[in-house]
């Protein structure tokens, strides 16, 4: 085996090792409230009815708010698998999550698809939610 492709392995394995979340954790994300240990996610006491798959695919965001994530990166660290991700299964599932969570830009948030690359959470004001692109004629 050569040197860089154990290297990447050992990285890899590192990765997964790296669990999403620490089981006994709660945090907060401006008005979402995740419990890691109940699994539970929250706004204003109304609870979201997520599958496993969705809420860690949650945490992984809410914990990376900013930052472009692969969809190699996302799909280890959440399904635990190396190598090429093909199926559609990530593109589902961060779907459910912005519909069930509500991350638009009319409520401040903005889950999106950075095109062969991954998906990027950010956090938008009131100002850039309400924009509209300009159409070059």
């Amino acid at each position: 085996m050569r040197r860089l492709e154990l290297s990447a392995r050992i990285d890899s394995v590192a990765r997964r090792a790296n669990k999403v979340h620490t089981k006994d954790e709660v945090f907060e994300v401006n008005d979402l409230r995740v419990d890691c240990m109940a699994r539970a996610m929250s706004r204003q006491d109304t609870l979201f009815n997520l599958s496993d798959k969705d809420f860690d695919l949650a945490v992984l965001f809410l914990r990376n708010i900013g930052r472009l994530l692969s969809r190699r990166y996302i799909h280890e660290a959440v399904w635990g698998t190396i190598g090429a991700v093909t199926s559609r299964a990530l593109d589902t599932h961060v779907s459910q999550i912005r519909s069930k969570l509500g991350l638009i830009p009319n409520n401040g948030w903005q889950l999106k698809g950075v095109y062969g690359h991954g998906y990027r959470l950010e956090q938008v004001s009131g100002d850039e939610a309400w924009k509209k692109p300009e159409v070059m004629l």
